[in-house]
């Protein structure tokens, strides 16, 4: 039953339009400083209701994004910003530096995934 789960868990996952809590959080973080007004949008959602009470408990809190097409091409142009910033201010020679960028990556290719769905209104 635990397995069935999981993979009901896993399917869930993998719909555009549903991030990871921590993602979220992590989107919070990179745009607050330079785009106050996306940041805003993006903790209001973390305000949200968790989509499935089991997902809480095993650690994978997801949330459903809804936004405008327009607010999400934001978002993925302020990730853009943050790794053109990462790459000038460190280099790409730091181990820091690699890690950072393959979070930052993977996080902006999620945002470009919703931005290409149809899941945005």
């Amino acid at each position: 039953m635990r397995l069935l789960s999981q993979l009901v868990d896993l399917q869930f996952l993998h719909r555009p339009d549903v991030f990871r809590r921590d993602a979220l959080e992590l989107t919070f973080q990179i745009v607050r400083r330079d785009h106050p007004e996306l940041a805003l949008l993006v903790q209001n959602l973390l305000q949200g209701i968790p989509l499935e009470a089991e997902q809480a408990e095993s650690g994978a809190d997801a949330l459903q994004v809804r936004l405008q097409r327009t607010q999400v091409t934001a978002i993925c142009l302020a990730l853009h910003q943050h790794c053109a910033v990462l790459t000038q201010a460190r280099g790409n020679a730091a181990p820091d530096f690699a890690r950072e960028c393959i979070v930052v990556f993977a996080l902006l290719r999620d945002w470009e995934e919703l931005e290409a769905s149809d899941c945005c209104d």
